[in-house]
Formats: structure tokens, C-alpha cells, sequence
């Protein structure tokens, strides 16, 4: 996926099938070539784990866009990034169109 140089890398659960320590160093592997590589990535994931690794967050249920939280990496709150995976939206307006 990265032997042309790409700018961008779309990971699709990259750590879902794999114990936490081989999860880990994919990880450790994708920031360390968001940081020599200047490489963009957009990535999925279900683990509230490896989300909290991210500098930006985007909540996507029933595919409208619930939430997004923007973090510095020494002040964010792991806590927080889990409730906001597993808690439905009360009242962001971003739902108040039923589904049609």
C-alpha cells in the first residue's frame, strides 16, 4: 500500500483481526510514517484504543456524521473518546432529520 509514495493511506480496520501487541506495532508503523512521510490517513476501527491514537475523530452511526472531536495528542481525554463510541447522540441536531 505504500511502495508508490502515496500521500494518502485508507486503512479499513487495520488492527481488527490482530492481538493487541501485532495491533500495536501497525500502529506504531502508520505514525511513523505519518511522521517521516508526511502521509495523510483516513482510517476505520471499532476500538476506542486505537481511535484515541488519532489527532482527529469522526462518530459515524447509521451514516450520518454524529460527532467529531479534535485533539492535541498530551491533552486528551481517552475517557471521553470511549463515550463518545458508545454513547448515542441526545441532542446534535446532526439527526433531527429522521432517516428517509
Amino acid at each position: 500500500a505504500i511502495a508508490n509514495d502515496p500521500k494518502l493511506l485508507i486503512c479499513d480496520e487495520p488492527t481488527r483481526a490482530l492481538d493487541t501487541a501485532l495491533g500495536d506495532e501497525i500502529m506504531d508503523l502508520i505514525e511513523e510514517l505519518i511522521e517521516q512521510d508526511n502521509l495523510s490517513v483516513i482510517m476505520t476501527t471499532h476500538d476506542p484504543e486505537i481511535a484515541a491514537r488519532a489527532n482527529r475523530i469522526l462518530i459515524i452511526r447509521k451514516g450520518r456524521l454524529e460527532e467529531e472531536e479534535i485533539k492535541e495528542k498530551e491533552t486528551f481525554d481517552f475517557e471521553r473518546a470511549k463515550e463518545m463510541y458508545r454513547t448515542p447522540s441526545v441532542a446534535s441536531g446532526l439527526n433531527s432529520d429522521k432517516d428517509s
